[in-house]
Parts: C-alpha cells; sequence; structure tokens
C-alpha cells in the first residue's frame, strides 16, 4: 500500500476522520425526525437525481440500454416499498 507523501498522509487523516464523524453525527440526528425507511428510499433514489443534474451540466449523456433498466429496477422497488411504509412524514427532509 503506497501512502505517497507524509505530508498527503497527514492531509488526509486531518479531514477525513472529521468529515465522516460528521456524516455519522447528522446521519443519527436524522434518524429523530425520519424514518429508517424513508432514507433508504431516498438513498436509492440518488442515483437518478444524480443523473438528472449531471444531464443539466455536462449537456449530452450517453446511457445505454442496461442503465436505464437498472434504473426502472431501482425505481420498481422504491414503489413496491414505499406501498407499506405508513409512516411517512416530510419533517425530517427539509
Amino acid at each position: 500500500l503506497k501512502c505517497g507523501s507524509k505530508r498527503d498522509a497527514l492531509r488526509w487523516g486531518s479531514t477525513v476522520p472529521f468529515l465522516f464523524a460528521l456524516m455519522l453525527a447528522s446521519s443519527m440526528l436524522a434518524l429523530d425526525h425520519a424514518s429508517m425507511g424513508a432514507i433508504v428510499v431516498f438513498r436509492n433514489i440518488a442515483p437518478m437525481v444524480t443523473i438528472l443534474i449531471e444531464g443539466v451540466f455536462q449537456g449530452s449523456m450517453q446511457l445505454d440500454v442496461c442503465t436505464i433498466f437498472s434504473l426502472l429496477s431501482i425505481l420498481v422497488g422504491v414503489w413496491i416499498y414505499t406501498r407499506s411504509d405508513v409512516s411517512f412524514s416530510l419533517v425530517g427532509f427539509f
């Protein structure tokens, strides 16, 4: 495993652990307001939002049939999962 220089290792060690801890803390605080099912749904929808944003900023994108089929299968899975989620609320999302 090559680390690069000592300066690179120190720079990584001073930023990444702090940001990871911040991400974990914010996730735990979000669970007070949003159900775990809602978080899973929004996490699964994230690739579709990312593709839309990339399409806006990059102009043209090449999507093949496998990518479109994968995204549609994610949508079907999210739809099936949310049909049984009775505790949905918008409080924890904004």
